[in-house]
């Protein structure tokens, strides 16, 4: 990005990707101070240390984002063209996305396309990921639901413990709004 742009990787994620997205207060993640209020420490040795800990400015833009739920969920609605809001790809790259690699076995019901995990052959689409003390999930559902899930903690098999949470969750819902709740929400 920034050998494209000429620009911080930041900045030209937080002016062409995020802001548009209705997401404003995601920041990079800092390895020491400057946390947010309510951000999970991530308690583990210096990066120095022997057998070493996160270093979070080296991630940049592989992972090294502090944001909400709220924050994941309008961030992946923007790769769904039928989605309200800015969209951040076109139908024929969120495809090229999740199409299913040539490497993966052809019975594969879950593989890594393209930036995106892809589930059910297909129809669901997001991604994980982990750092100590974090655990988080972005799923969008064939059915239309996006739902981001974060934890504090660490446990085995996150991706799927957080499906099935969200799914039994889900399961129990009798209606939805008939608005759009999220211009409410932080």
């Amino acid at each position: 990005v920034e050998a494209v742009t000429g620009e911080p990787w930041w900045q030209v994620e937080n002016e062409q990707v995020l802001r548009p997205r209705g997401i404003v207060d995601m920041r990079p993640a800092r390895t020491r101070g400057d946390h947010l209020a309510h951000e999970v420490v991530h308690d583990t040795p210096g990066p120095d240390a022997v057998g070493g800990g996160w270093f979070m400015e080296t991630l940049g833009g592989a992972g090294a984002l502090v944001g909400t739920a709220v924050d994941l969920v309008r961030f992946l609605d923007g790769l769904d063209a039928s989605r309200p809001g800015t969209d951040l790809v076109g139908p024929a790259t969120l495809s090229a996305m999740t199409a299913k690699p040539a490497y993966a076995k052809p019975e594969a019901s879950v593989w890594y396309g393209q930036g995106l995990i892809v589930y059910g052959d297909g129809a669901d689409w997001g991604h994980t990921g982990s750092l100590h003390n974090a655990r988080g999930m972005m799923l969008h559902r064939s059915d239309g639901t996006t739902f981001a899930i974060l934890f504090n903690g660490t446990f085995d098999k996150h991706a799927d413990e957080m499906a099935n949470l969200m799914s039994a969750a889900l399961a129990t819902v009798t209606h939805w709004p008939t608005v759009d709740l999220s211009p409410d929400l932080p």
